[in-house]
C-alpha cells in the first residue's frame, strides 16, 4: 500500500488496520522482547499479559525438558531477557515452576542409564 501512496481516508483505515493487528509483543535492537505499549490500553494489562505468555511459555520449556530431554534443565533464555544473568533467570524460572509443580528445579536427581 506504501507503494500505491495512499492517502486521504484510505490511508486512516488503513492506519487502522494495521494498528488493530500490531504483534502484543517486539523485539528490541539488543535482543530483548519487551510487550508494545499502546494508547488505548492500560500498561498495567499489557505487561501483566507479557508476562503470563513468557512464563507459560518457559514452563512449557521446562515441562519438555523434564519429560522427553536427558540431563540438566537448561535456563539459557537470553532469547527473552538477554540483559539479565543466568542466576536471576533461573531464580524466576524455577520460582513459577514450584507454584505450578510443587518442586524445584533442583529437587531433581539425574539418574544415570
Amino acid at each position: 500500500m506504501v507503494a500505491n501512496r495512499i492517502s486521504g481516508e484510505d490511508a486512516k483505515q488503513s492506519f487502522e488496520l494495521f494498528s488493530r493487528h500490531e504483534p502484543p509483543f517486539l523485539a528490541e535492537i539488543g535482543g530483548e522482547i519487551r510487550p508494545a505499549l499502546f494508547e488505548d490500553r492500560p500498561r498495567a494489562n499489557i505487561q501483566e499479559t507479557f508476562n503470563k505468555f513468557y512464563n507459560c511459555v518457559v514452563q512449557y520449556d521446562l515441562v519438555d525438558q523434564w519429560t522427553v530431554k536427558d540431563g540438566p534443565f537448561d535456563f539459557d533464555y537470553s532469547w527473552l531477557a538477554p540483559r539479565h544473568p543466568a542466576p536471576a533467570v533461573k531464580t524466576w524460572a524455577d520460582r513459577h515452576f514450584r507454584q505450578i509443580w510443587g518442586v524445584s528445579v533442583d529437587d531433581f536427581r539425574i539418574l544415570n542409564a
